[in-house]
């Protein structure tokens, strides 16, 4: 019986060597018993208009990689239209695979089209976390806002907050040229007592630390570590609710069962750029491979920012300070407020799936005033001079 399948390798190979041996169309047709004489006559006619190797330059990766984008190859049918073995077409197409999406099957060679899912909601199926974020008090100087700080710590224990970040300058620290108009303890056992006097304390929250490498850090220069230097003295005071963590960074292992995700608290330098997102996207490009973390909070600046930048939540964080003179002569704003970041972890490596950060601001002191009861007993009303 008669074989009506295309053409093998085999088979076109056996008819070209007979045909180029002057056999007689019967003979060949003895030989190839499964192909009818007809058949064998019509295969040398379109032998005879198909290019050869050394006739027509054929670039064999780029027909096939065309072909894929219309449709399948297969390669029995491309080796024969092409006169090539099915070896060298399989051999060009797992070449091409190594950089394209090309899969053979059952002699089949197709490009592999991405298939349709959905992300499995198990990666949110956790409970959310929250955090109390802070920074630059600055305790000892006339322009610190106590009474915004205590506010914020009202709002952390009534949000049920248990852990407050601080990214650094918890005191105003002294140097005389710099800040010798606004200090008004200078000494760094004085502004260490004024911390555990006049810090805010609230049942269950503890309030984690670092040091810049400015104002406290002035002190750190001269050789006293004035961050262990204040946790010591108000633990000896009873107070375990300022924890110290590092001076300028500190890395937060926020842990789940299967992972983690870092946490990074920093004070870092310099001044306050034009543009208030412009340093914490610098210091993100700027850390090394493999040290970045999830979550960056940076203290220093005292402005208000949130920015997601290289798979990183950045929050540059406000204080607890009003404008100094020093910062008015160096052009520099001052906002004042905190914050709580609410996130949830991936369960199985800790990765964050969710985030989003909550400002708490407050204004300028002249806007409490009136919620002020000394004031309403002492000051009777509003004064008015009249220069008639």
């Amino acid at each position: 019986m008669f074989n009506s399948s295309p053409w093998t390798v085999a088979e076109v190979e056996t008819l070209q060597q007979l045909k180029s041996k002057g056999v007689k169309l019967a003979d060949i047709a003895k030989k190839i018993k499964t192909r009818s004489l007809k058949a064998i006559e019509r295969k040398i006619d379109r032998l005879k208009h198909q290019p050869t190797k050394s006739s027509v330059t054929i670039n064999i990766p780029e027909v096939i990689v065309n072909q894929l984008k219309k449709q399948p190859v297969v390669i029995l049918d491309f080796a024969n239209k092409y006169n090539i073995t099915t070896r060298d077409v399989e051999k060009v197409i797992f070449d091409l695979s190594k950089s394209k999406n090309i899969t053979i099957s059952n002699g089949i060679a197709s490009i592999v089209k991405p298939a349709f899912g959905r992300i499995s909601l198990d990666i949110f199926d956790s409970n959310w976390q929250k955090y109390g974020v802070v920074a630059d008090t600055h305790l000892g100087c006339k322009e610190e806002r106590l009474d915004a700080l205590h506010a914020c710590y009202d709002v952390f224990e009534r949000e049920g907050v248990k852990h407050v970040f601080h990214g650094g300058n918890i005191v105003d620290g002294y140097i005389q040229k710099i800040n010798n108009a606004s200090t008004f303890i200078t000494t760094p056992d004085g502004q260490a007592q004024y911390v555990i006097d006049n810090y805010p304390r609230r049942n269950g929250i503890t309030t984690y630390f670092i040091t810049g490498d400015d104002h406290e850090g002035w002190w750190i220069k001269d050789g006293l570590n004035w961050g262990a230097y204040l946790e010591m003295m108000a633990k000896k005071q009873g107070r375990d609710d300022l924890v110290y963590i590092g001076h300028v960074e500190a890395d937060v292992d926020l842990t789940v069962p299967g992972g983690k995700a870092v946490m990074k608290i920093q004070h870092p330098g310099g001044g306050s750029a034009y543009s208030r997102s412009y340093t914490g996207q610098k210091q993100v490009e700027a850390f090394q491979g493999g040290e970045k973390p999830q979550i960056l909070i940076q203290g220093h600046y005292h402005v208000n920012n949130y920015m997601y930048e290289r798979n990183v939540h950045v929050i540059s964080l406000p204080g607890f300070q009003d404008q100094t003179v020093f910062a008015r002569k160096k052009r520099l704003r001052m906002e004042v407020g905190g914050g709580i970041i609410h996130l949830k972890q991936n369960p199985t490596d800790g990765a964050i799936t969710r985030f989003k950060y909550e400002l708490i601001p407050f204004f300028d002191r002249q806007y409490y005033q009136s919620y002020l009861l000394s004031d309403k007993k002492l000051m009777g009303g509003t004064l008015v001079i009249n220069n008639e």
